[in-house]
């Protein structure tokens, strides 16, 4: 790339991946084994989780996180320490974690979830401690986009060939089309749509800093469109909906309050024959009350305030919280597979208590801080890093996203902590979604 007026986004391109590999060197192969341990687990009720028997899938992310470690020893002697609060408290987050191997319901698997997520966050640490720490992060930030984009071209393919792993029912309104949408044995729907918002989102913020798109993109944006919608997450269309609306406020106000008037009229007119008509679209052949309970989530929710009441300083052990909910509670009508409360906020609480919870919300709402004043700076080349706020809130409010266990999602969170942590704020750096 020899200007910032080129924008390439080649996921399937190998001398790409070579190039961002060499700008990171170990720790970038390290970043790909912490990023995905968390593909490997079975499909199992909560109690034979919460019993804490091994299982195959475990040992293969074991064995990934333990790549991971031996990639990033070398690199111990020379992280340094967070330095402004993002990073300081979701550090004390990420310790506590840990720590709550102690007190939790399951210690196995609370050790292998914390320990996920610690080595995630030492790997970023350690690429921001080293020489051309920027660059290392933002290589990072590609690698992590291009996982997820590798992730949701897998599952279209095993959809489009047919494969039942990879093919789910659907009853929202898009099943008139699909009749079913794509999942996959390492990703759910849900996060096969996260993803593809999220991809959406970095291209077209790419637009309208007049660069020059070529075919080929505009080719990967047509289809992450059509991914998002084949996985029929009526939450991801609202998330590209969000980030829609937050490029055309910062980049263009004027455009926006035209926008704003009309949608600002629509609550106090009549329009009742067209929201009824929205409704039934929406809820497709789906009763009514799993649509109005947003698929349940609202019956989930309230089943896990109870929990975090019984122990709410300390909680049941990170990553566990959902699983015990599961096993303890006598929730009917939903899968005995269900793993979480779709909920990153609540899940924090019920796996680490208020006291892992404080630290992770603090670190959150830093991180929309500076994620919208970073963004607001429309002349920034590193717009496009701040641009994936509406992503990690919202999937946060309507699923896991950056709570309660390693991600991706919450890989890309640290690595925009970290990036705003480093002190020489001054030095710029192209956005490089490829070479």
């Amino acid at each position: 790339m020899k200007s910032n007026d080129n924008f390439q986004f080649h996921p399937l391109s190998f001398l790409s991946w070579i190039s961002i590999l060499k700008e990171t060197g170990i720790l970038g192969f390290a970043f790909i084994f912490a990023s995905i341990s968390n593909k490997f687990f079975d499909i199992r009720d909560s109690a034979s989780v919460i019993s804490g028997k091994l299982s195959t899938a475990m040992l293969f992310r074991g064995f990934s996180i333990a790549i991971a470690i031996l990639l990033i020893f070398p690199y111990l002697k020379v992280i340094r320490l967070p330095n402004k609060i993002g990073l300081k408290t979701i550090f004390l987050y990420v310790i506590f974690s840990l720590l709550s191997i102690f007190w939790s319901y399951t210690p196995i698997a609370t050790a292998g979830k914390s320990i996920e997520v610690l080595i995630g966050m030492v790997t970023i640490l350690a690429a921001s401690s080293c020489n051309n720490n920027r660059k290392r992060l933002m290589s990072f930030f590609n690698i992590a986009i291009y996982l997820m984009a590798v992730q949701v071209l897998i599952a279209f393919l095993g959809w489009f060939l047919g494969f039942s792993k990879f093919i789910e029912p659907t009853f929202g309104g898009l099943s008139i089309i699909t009749h079913s949408r794509i999942a996959a044995p390492f990703l759910s729907a849900n996060s096969v749509g996260y993803y593809s918002a999220l991809i959406i989102i970095v291209i077209i913020n790419a637009i309208p800093k007049r660069v020059k798109l070529s075919p080929l993109i505009l080719g990967y944006l047509l289809f992450f469109i059509a991914t998002l919608l084949l996985s029929t997450s009526r939450t991801s269309i609202g998330i590209v909906l969000l980030g829609l609306l937050s490029l055309v406020y910062f980049e263009n106000k004027k455009l926006f309050t035209l926008l704003a008037i009309p949608l600002s009229i629509i609550p106090i007119m009549d329009f009742t024959d067209l929201a009824s008509s929205i409704f039934s679209f929406v809820q497709g052949n789906q009763a009514a009350h799993i649509t109005s309970t947003l698929s349940g989530r609202t019956i989930l929710w309230q089943h896990a305030l109870e929990l975090c009441k019984e122990n709410p300083f300390f909680g049941s052990g990170f990553g566990i919280g959902s699983r015990v909910l599961f096993s303890l509670s006598n929730l009917k009508g939903f899968s005995d597979t269900i793993s979480t409360a779709h909920n990153g906020f609540l899940e924090v609480f019920m796996g680490v208590g208020v006291l892992g919870f404080l630290p992770w919300f603090i670190a959150l709402i830093y991180y929309l801080s500076v994620s919208l004043k970073n963004y607001s700076d429309r002349k920034s080349n590193l717009s496009i890093l701040w641009s994936i706020w509406p992503v990690i809130l919202i999937s946060s409010i309507m699923s896991v996203g950056i709570g309660g266990a390693s991600s991706e999602l919450f890989l890309l969170f640290l690595i925009v902590l970290s990036y705003h942590d480093i002190k020489s704020s001054d030095v710029q750096v192209r956005i490089r979604l490829s070479l």
